[in-house]
């Protein structure tokens, strides 16, 4: 992410566009419910970096592993915090491999580094969903 790059795609359009090169091209169906931009939210430059590269481990994931038809990503706020929740209807993630894959454990790290919190819901063959949760003031400096 080159500082002279923001200018021409905002965060938004960059969420948008790794979600679309990833998945476009697929049988998965995909919805981007971004609610209000991230742009004036989000300032922080490691925040960004982090955030977008926690999307695209998401997706990645989600493409590779999920054998999912569906995918979403929907983004909320309150006073104190960013909201990023991804969700998939595919196989689950199984229990032996949360602990032990690269790609959660990099996406955990990537969280910790933001004094943010990552929470894992799946079931077998119920899909999964991941909630990342984000201070305000760990991504807005």
């Amino acid at each position: 992410m080159k500082p002279e790059n923001e200018r021409l795609v905002d965060m938004d359009g960059r969420i948008r566009n790794i979600i679309s090169n990833m998945l476009g091209a697929t049988n998965i169906n995909y919805v981007i419910d971004i609610q209000t931009s991230l742009e004036p939210i989000v300032k922080n430059i490691t925040a960004r970096k982090n955030i977008l590269l926690i999307i695209k481990e998401a997706t990645n994931n989600c493409l590779k592993y999920s054998k999912a038809s569906e995918y979403r990503i929907t983004t909320s706020f309150n006073e104190n915090e960013l909201q990023i929740c991804i969700t998939d209807n595919g196989t689950g993630i199984p229990p032996e491999k949360i602990n032990i894959g690269n790609g959660l454990k990099n996406m955990q790290k990537r969280t910790e580094e933001l004094k943010g919190k990552i929470n894992i819901e799946t079931a077998g063959n119920k899909g999964t969903q991941l909630i990342f949760t984000f201070p305000y003031t760990n991504i807005r400096k």
